[in-house]
């Protein structure tokens, strides 16, 4: 299903014309889920037990004259019916907004479920021979193969997919990582910097609105989104479209809105690193703990009985900070504070010396000096303290 017509004659048109063009296709995509069989998690308690699906899949992209153009699908298989009709010839790539998180777990159980694809590990060609034995490559499939290739990062939550429906293959990217901020940020940097008009800015959206508390059969989950898709109202419509502006914004203007850094690098921290690392030599240890071809593990150390990161993850509470829970809510009459910084990206990125070492005890006598670094034309010191 499609919210307008226009709205689609637009993109069929759009993705006829692409068949004659050998770019990649570029759409920005976001969905809006509800989520069902509520009262048997409240009930149980049990996370698992609690059903969520998609009911609208919002898509901007750029037409032939670089107008900014959206469409509205009622959820993934409608979607992937319509552009697999089309014989495109170059990858389609799907953004995502915290894809891998979110949205593409949704995408993966379209291909599964309802598409029947087949899944695959998807090849890594630094992993380990073990890793890869039961992985598969592109070009381990012929022309008319309809595959899924998964890609687990960082853990089994985050996901990416490569995949080919019917000649046409996919790709989705995360554009999280790359900006490390909401959509709302996002947007607000466009618009501070005349990119995006006040209109196109994050509004708000009731996210439960739509839940429901009993369980539902397959037909019933694609009967109740369909009946959602057809009353969504104008201020949700206006939600909904606006994710995906200024998602596409936010891609096409990425060097804008971070100064001077590439989008196609993987991570905010990489470029981060990639800008900050002149002049600031231990700025790769301090993002990636790796200093030439040294790299620094945690768990190669041990402290007492367990490993330092065993150790470290016990004191752990948000960003690098550390502390010792006895002393909560107590005045200490001697002590000293270290404040790391330095291991988050936005202070490495704003802050010329992200790090300092502040004591709070005064010293008659000041050790011999072992080291000085000069960037540009402020210097900063490193001393030894002779107690």
């Amino acid at each position: 299903m499609i919210k307008d017509t226009l709205f689609l004659v637009e993109f069929k048109s759009f993705l006829k014309k692409s068949e004659k063009n050998k770019k990649n296709i570029h759409l920005y995509c976001d969905i809006e889920t509800f989520t069902f069989n509520k009262t048997e998690y409240e009930v149980t308690g049990r996370p698992s037990l609690l059903r969520t699906r998609e009911f609208s899949l919002a898509i901007s992209y750029e037409d032939f004259s670089n107008n900014v153009k959206t469409v509205l699908f009622n959820s993934f298989k409608d979607f992937l019916l319509c552009v697999s009709n089309y014989r495109l010839k170059k990858t389609v790539k799907l953004y995502f907004h915290n894809g891998n998180k979110y949205d593409n777990h949704f995408l993966f159980y379209c291909l599964k479920n309802e598409l029947g694809l087949p899944i695959y590990n998807s090849y890594e060609k630094n992993a380990t021979n073990r890793a890869n034995r039961n992985s598969k490559k592109k070009s381990d499939f012929k022309l008319d193969d309809d595959f899924v290739l998964e890609r687990r990062v960082k853990s089994r939550n985050h996901v990416e997919l490569m995949f080919r429906y019917n000649r046409v293959y996919f790709e989705t990217l995360d554009t999280y990582p790359k900006t490390m901020v909401s959509l709302s940020v996002i947007g607000k940097k466009l618009h501070d910097k005349g990119l995006l008009e006040e209109k196109y800015l994050k509004s708000d959206f009731d996210y439960t609105k739509y839940d429901r508390l009993e369980n539902l059969t397959e037909k019933q989950v694609n009967d109740y989104r369909k009946k959602i898709f057809n009353q969504l109202n104008e201020d949700e419509l206006t939600y909904i479209f606006n994710d995906v502006i200024i998602l596409l914004y936010g891609v096409k203007y990425y060097s804008k809105i971070f100064y001077g850094f590439d989008f196609n690098k993987r991570t905010f921290s990489v470029n981060i690193k990639d800008n900050y690392v002149e002049g600031h030599p231990l700025a790769e240890f301090q993002l990636l703990k790796k200093f030439g071809k040294l790299h620094v593990k945690y768990t190669d150390y041990q402290i007492g009985s367990v490993n330092a990161y065993e150790f470290f993850k016990r004191f752990y509470r948000g960003g690098l900070n550390f502390y010792n829970d006895i002393y909560i809510g107590k005045i200490l009459k001697n002590g000293f504070s270290i404040d790391i910084n330095s291991s988050y990206p936005y202070a490495m990125y704003q802050f010329k010396i992200p790090s300092f070492l502040q004591y709070f005890k005064k010293y008659d006598k000041i050790g011999k000096l072992v080291n000085v670094n000069k960037i540009n034309d402020d210097s900063y010191y490193f001393l030894t303290m002779n107690i």
